[in-house]
């Protein structure tokens, strides 16, 4: 199923937005002939996006009030994908899964699956619709491990001598750990090598200054990818709450543990926008209708960080004793001037780009 003009998409749904309407007001709101507005919608229709019901015996289209019960494409969020672009990833599982057991005699976990055929991808330039998530590379087919997959589309030799390579190596990693790492620092993405670095100062716990170093680092790379003024302002609390815990973080295991999952959650935010970013190259589908059927995802992911942030900010008071003031959209000096330096605090500002 193929989007003929994002433009017209855009518009046809910005227009649903504010209320039903008939295929004659679609047609005339975005100065589009009738059979064209009819087979935009048809689409929409198909992807659940829309649907059609009678009202005082005239037919209107109308938005779907809960994208999570969209037509279940067994893809990420529902998003659709056509019928070539599934058979040849499906295919791509079958030949993965049958190697990987010839050389392991395991079935491939779904990290696994993901981050091989990522690699198979990228050095055989198959042009395959991978896309980055929370942790790194994944194929917008969902991979059911307990599904037998079946080829059915033709590969090459020299492919599945390749893929035979990758398995060889990425099977000698332990961990998923390791294996996310490794293909952060194949691909080169630094957001993502950073985001590893500072939760690996927070695992190993590392003393603080180390902590807030890779912490800054991280802001600084994050800086250099679009991401909304929400999450940066979830960023800066996040770095409030950080740094009161100083003299606590190392050796108290229930805030380190905190922070970790606090941090990983954040991160779900500028995942999604990296996912987006993916969807929209690969040209699957347009950003309007990505924004529609994802935006729960945002919202349930709001209320969750918003209460975290929240408990964690008691913990750390209990922990020491003291009321904590939070003020996400500034860092005011004087406040904090016992926590950090003003030259400390000149560099987040920059790297935030708050002023």
């Amino acid at each position: 199923m193929k989007i003929k003009s994002v433009d017209v998409i855009n518009k046809i749904i910005f227009s649903l937005k504010e209320n039903p309407k008939t295929l004659s007001q679609v047609a005339n709101l975005n100065s589009i002939h009738w059979d064209s507005a009819k087979n935009y919608l048809s689409q929409l229709e198909e992807m659940n996006i829309v649907y059609k019901q009678e009202i005082n015996s005239k037919e209107y289209y109308i938005l779907h009030p809960n994208p999570k019960s969209q037509k279940n494409y067994n893809t990420y969020f529902n998003i659709p994908i056509t019928k070539e672009i599934k058979e040849k990833l499906e295919s791509y599982y079958a030949i993965i899964q049958e190697e990987y057991k010839n050389i392991t005699n395991q079935e491939p976990t779904i990290t696994q699956m993901y981050k091989i055929l990522a690699k198979l991808d990228k050095e055989k330039q198959l042009k395959l619709p991978m896309c980055w998530y929370s942790y790194g590379l994944i194929s917008p087919l969902i991979y059911n491990k307990e599904e037998h997959y079946e080829q059915k589309v033709f590969i090459t030799t020299d492919v599945k001598e390749e893929l035979t390579n990758i398995i060889t190596k990425y099977s000698q990693l332990k961990y998923t750990r390791e294996l996310l790492i490794e293909q952060y620092k194949d691909f080169n993405n630094q957001l993502y090598i950073k985001k590893e670095e500072f939760l690996s100062t927070l695992y190993k716990k590392k003393n603080f200054e180390e902590i807030k170093s890779t912490y800054l680092e991280f802001l600084e790379q994050l800086n250099t990818h679009t991401i909304s003024k929400e999450t940066k302002q979830y960023y800066n609390t996040y770095y409030t709450l950080l740094l009161h815990t100083k003299k606590i973080i190392t050796i108290n295991l229930e805030i380190t543990q905190n922070a970790i999952e606090i941090f990983k959650k954040i991160f779900k935010f500028v995942a999604l926008e990296e996912f987006k970013r993916s969807i929209i190259k690969h040209k699957l589908l347009n950003e309007e209708i990505l924004d529609y059927i994802i935006q729960q995802e945002y919202d349930s992911t709001v209320e969750i960080i918003e209460e975290e942030l929240n408990m964690f900010k008691e913990l750390i008071e209990e922990e020491l004793k003291t009321a904590i003031l939070i003020t996400p959209k500034d860092f005011q000096r004087g406040r904090e001037e016992d926590l950090f330096t003003v030259e400390e605090q000149e560099k987040l500002l920059k790297s935030m780009n708050l002023h």
